[in-house]
This record gives structure tokens, C-alpha cells and sequence, in this order.
């Protein structure tokens, strides 16, 4: 990957990080630099996702912090080695990957190594950020680096956008911007997914395009209105969701609306890119909308599931006591406390196998092997012709209907924490992972006939607790 690359700049690992490989960067940190960081992520910035490592210069304080982030927490801190960087003077950066962990290099002397502490398997991208001008990027081995983010910013939204929701971005447009845009997206970026409306200010042109993106393909632009930004002066715009379209507002004063072309249930992210600085961004919901908060529950140490369980003929772990169950042995299948019907909650914590091909969930009328299946949700990693996918269907007498595998983003990482949040609604259930909107899976049998939770497959589970 050659030059101009900007920062922030976030790149997908095709095929993900592997024994072998070699991360090689040129670059230099600018004049005034505090601080930059390289990070080997799960997702495509530091904050949607674990970090296996993070490699981060501080210039201040004149030292190179090493770490990994799981589940929202930093790990600890590895700083020996003083600073191998100037400010301003270019470098070569090498990370070394093998079983163990990563060996780095800076102006082709070693400098340190950091330990695995997070399967390297969950590095599917390569995100850097902060004072640092990069020359160009190289993965030596089997994959390839495929640039995502050449962005001011990129989020994921959490549960994603509902009617009566607002976001509010400030920001402000570069003195020679010629154009930045504002997406709402499938995936996290225009080029991994479907964009439900694109906002896209053009200042050469005195206009704000408006538009949608589907199957690789943009519709019928919108333009009217002028331009109601100015190079260089500071912004507030808020995009009101309603039940028919965007309402788009710049400064308090309305600018245009955007009728859905896409349904707006699809949207996980919100990408901005261009010559802009992002002051803020805020996700404003009305009342009652999105998914509750997840009730705080720590999981202790040692094998913790509940004394009061059994083992069915099959060998499946069968709990029978009240409360949250914590690290249970896998397959496990779980009476539904309370029932399952509208605005009840099952949350399941746990880890993907490092090597694991496929694990399910089932929502099951019935403990036995022949019970009824309301849902079957299917993680596949590797399974038959099957990559990242998750399919969902139902099995009633004994056979299975129709398959479901539309998926806004494969939200699972093998070796990496997930928590999955399963809802309840009058006619569909709803999940989302990792505090984001997933998939909805309409009722093909009803809701109040199912009585058990079933997981087996290649995971290791933290904990089930119903709400």
C-alpha cells in the first residue's frame, strides 16, 4: 500500500493475522508529535473491538507502551526499552508474528517482544492513529492488507437506528476541503456493505449531495438546497430519524429531508470521511427504544455453574437452579426461567474456540434431542462451504425450515469475548452481540412454547443469566 495514506487509517487483514506474518510500516512522526499508536485489532478502529497489540510511542514521556485491550479494559502496561523514534525522522517499523507473540523492529533492530495474551487469530485489521505520517504499509506472508478507514471517524451504533433517534455530529470542514461525507452504513465503511443515506457536502460544486448505495451500485442523487456549510468554520448537524426519512438539520435550521430508500433497520454505522475534523458525535434515543441495559453480574473464579444440575443421556449438561449460571461445561441446556414471552431477556457471555468451526444457540420447546427448535442460531467460522455466517431457522416435527443468512456484519471472533443479547418481542426475536443490533427472526412457532435455553458447539461460556 503506497503513499498518501491518512490518518487515522484503518486497513482489513484478508484472511486475518497468522503465524509467519510480518506487519512492516514506513513512516515518520510529525514535528510536533505527543504520541501515536499501531494496533492489531478485532475491529477496524481500537474502540469496536479486542486488541491483541497495541503499540504506542509517547514521546512525553519517552517511552513505548506495548499492550492488548479485551472487553473495554487495558491490560498491563510493558514499557522498557526507552524510545528508538525522533520526531520528524523517518523510521521502519516491523512486526514479526509467530506462535508466541510479536517481535518488533525499528530501523532493523530488535526493540522488544510482546507475549500473546489474546489469540493472534482475532487480528482482522490494522489501525493507526495520532501524529504520525505513513509512507506506506506492507503484510508480508499469506494475506493481504485491504484499506477500510480513511476517515474522521467511524462508529459502530450501538442496537442500531430507530424512529425518534437523533445523531448530532460537530465538526469542522478543512480550509481547502473540497468535500467530506457523512454515511449511514451497513458495514463500516461504503465499501463493506449497503449505505442508507449519504450526506455529502461539495464545496467545488456549491451543493450537498444526498444518496443511497446498494448491491455496489449509488441510486438517484438529491442536490437541491445549496450548500449551508463554509470551509473552515465550525458545525452542528443533526440527522433526525423518522418513520419515512432522514431530517437532515445544520446549525438548528432545517436542511433537507432524505426519504428511506433502504430500510432503516440496516444501518449498524456511522462513517465519516473526508476533509473534515470531528469535534463530537452524540446518539440521541427517545424513550423506551433500543435494547435495556445488560444487568452488572461479575463471574467468579473456578468452576461456578450451579451445584443443583444433572447430565441427560446424551452426555448435555442440564442446569436446574435459579440465578445467573456461570461457566457452564459446554453442551449445556438451561430451563428458561420465568418463560419465554415479550420482554424477556437471555444473555450468554463466552469465548469462540481459537480453532473452533461452528457453535449454536437454540431456543428449544423442550429438554429433549427431539424437542421442537423456535430458533436456531448457527455460528459458522468454517463449516462445510460456510464462512462467517450465522444462519437462523426453526425445526418443528423433526425437520427444519427455511434458512435465514442475510447478516449486516459477522459480529464473532474466534479466541475474542462476546455477549449475546437475546429479546423477546410480540412477533420476532431479536439478538444483538456485543451491545449491537444483530438480526430480528420472526416467529415461525410461539414464543410462550419455548421452555429451554440449548448451546453446544465449539465456545467456552463465561455465563447465561435471564432478565
Amino acid at each position: 500500500m503506497g503513499s498518501n495514506i491518512s490518518v487515522p487509517h484503518s486497513s482489513f487483514i484478508n484472511g486475518g493475522l497468522r503465524n509467519g506474518m510480518e506487519v512492516e510500516i514506513h513512516g515518520q512522526p510529525t514535528m510536533n508529535c505527543d504520541r501515536f499508536s499501531i494496533n492489531l485489532c478485532a475491529g477496524p478502529t481500537v474502540g469496536q473491538g479486542d486488541v491483541g497489540f497495541h503499540f504506542n510511542p509517547r514521546f512525553g514521556q519517552g517511552c513505548v507502551v506495548r499492550n492488548h485491550r479485551q472487553a473495554g479494559n487495558w491490560g498491563a502496561e510493558e514499557k522498557a526499552g526507552g524510545m528508538p523514534l525522533t520526531r520528524g525522522r523517518q523510521f521502519v517499523i516491523k512486526f514479526q508474528v509467530d506462535q508466541h507473540g510479536y517481535k518488533v523492529f525499528v530501523n532493523q533492530r530488535h526493540f522488544c517482544d510482546f507475549t500473546h495474551r489474546l489469540p493472534m487469530q482475532i487480528a482482522q485489521y490494522l489501525y493507526i492513529d495520532g501524529g504520525i505520517i505513513i509512507n506506506s504499509l506492507q503484510l508480508k506472508g499469506t494475506a493481504q492488507l485491504s484499506p477500510v478507514v480513511d476517515t474522521a471517524y467511524c462508529s459502530a451504533i450501538q442496537g442500531g437506528v430507530n424512529e425518534g433517534m437523533e445523531i448530532v455530529i460537530s465538526g469542522q470542514p478543512k480550509s481547502n476541503s473540497d468535500r467530506f461525507s457523512i454515511n449511514l452504513c451497513v458495514g463500516p465503511t461504503i465499501e463493506q456493505g449497503d449505505v442508507a443515506f449519504h450526506f455529502n457536502p461539495r464545496f467545488n460544486q456549491g451543493c450537498v449531495v444526498r444518496n443511497h448505495y446498494q448491491a455496489k451500485k449509488w441510486g438517484a442523487e438529491e442536490t437541491a438546497g445549496g450548500i449551508p456549510f463554509m470551509r473552515g468554520a465550525t458545525f452542528t448537524t443533526t440527522v433526525q430519524i423518522s418513520q419515512y426519512s432522514y431530517k437532515v438539520f445544520v446549525d438548528g435550521r432545517h436542511f433537507c429531508d432524505f426519504a428511506h430508500r433502504l430500510p432503516k433497520e440496516i444501518v449498524q454505522y456511522l462513517y465519516i470521511k473526508g476533509d473534515v475534523s470531528i469535534g463530537s458525535v452524540n446518539f440521541v434515543r427517545s424513550a423506551g427504544s433500543g435494547y435495556p441495559h445488560p444487568p452488572h453480574s461479575s463471574i467468579p473464579a473456578g468452576n461456578a455453574y450451579p451445584p443443583h444440575s444433572s447430565m441427560s443421556a446424551d452426555n448435555t449438561y442440564v442446569a436446574s437452579a435459579s440465578g445467573p449460571i456461570y461457566k457452564p461445561p459446554v453442551p449445556v441446556t438451561v430451563p428458561i426461567q420465568g418463560g419465554f414471552h415479550p420482554g424477556k431477556i437471555i444473555y450468554i457471555s463466552g469465548v469462540p474456540n481459537v480453532a473452533g468451526t461452528r457453535f449454536y444457540v437454540n431456543l428449544v420447546c423442550g429438554s429433549f434431542e427431539s424437542s421442537d427448535i423456535a430458533l436456531h442460531f448457527d455460528v459458522r467460522f468454517n463449516y462445510g462451504n460456510d464462512r462467517s455466517v450465522v444462519i437462523r431457522a426453526h425445526r418443528q416435527g423433526g425437520v427444519f425450515g427455511s434458512e435465514e443468512r442475510y447478516q449486516p456484519y459477522f459480529p464473532f471472533v474466534q479466541g475474542a469475548n462476546f455477549e449475546m443479547m437475546v429479546l423477546c418481542e410480540p412477533h420476532c426475536i431479536k439478538v444483538a452481540v456485543n451491545n449491537q443490533h444483530f438480526i430480528e427472526f420472526n416467529h415461525r412457532i410461539a414464543a410462550h412454547l419455548v421452555d429451554h435455553l440449548q448451546v453446544t458447539g465449539d465456545v467456552k461460556l463465561s455465563m447465561i443469566r435471564f432478565q
